[in-house]
């Protein structure tokens, strides 16, 4: 009984260990940039800078600033690669949105990415956002 304990404690301690290094590699990249949507007047898109995107992971948007509701989807290499997955936008918070961006562009090793967005009213939001989560 005191092995399957010992063994049962191991593999979670190593989930947490492996989780926390999935997010220590994300982060070590430092591949993050601000974004500010002020969605000028006459026009209902606005779009982050563009960064890398090396794996298959999620894009990360963490917004600080939101004074409007907007949609958001991920682009890469300038076409939209969220295969459907757009995210309304309210609130500030974390935003993990999935896309295909390495899937779409097969033989590339990175692709370009940003995050589009269309707004549903007048207003701004601010962040920060990396391609790699």
């Amino acid at each position: 009984m005191k092995k399957k304990f010992f063994i049962f404690t191991l593999i979670i301690g190593l989930s947490f260990t492996l989780v926390g290094i999935n997010k220590a590699f994300a982060d070590s990249k430092g591949m993050t940039k601000s974004y500010h949507f002020g969605f000028l007047k006459g026009n209902p898109y606005d779009e982050t800078g563009k960064l890398e995107k090396y794996t298959k992971s999620a894009v990360y948007q963490r917004v600080n600033d939101i004074n409007i509701s907007y949609k958001s989807w991920v682009k890469a290499n300038g076409h939209d690669v969220s295969h459907g997955h757009n995210y309304t936008v309210r609130k500030k918070g974390t935003i993990l949105m999935t896309n295909y961006a390495l899937e779409d562009n097969k033989g590339s090793r990175t692709v370009v990415a940003s995050i589009a967005a269309k707004k549903d009213g007048n207003g701004h939001s601010n962040g920060f956002w990396s391609a790699d989560y």
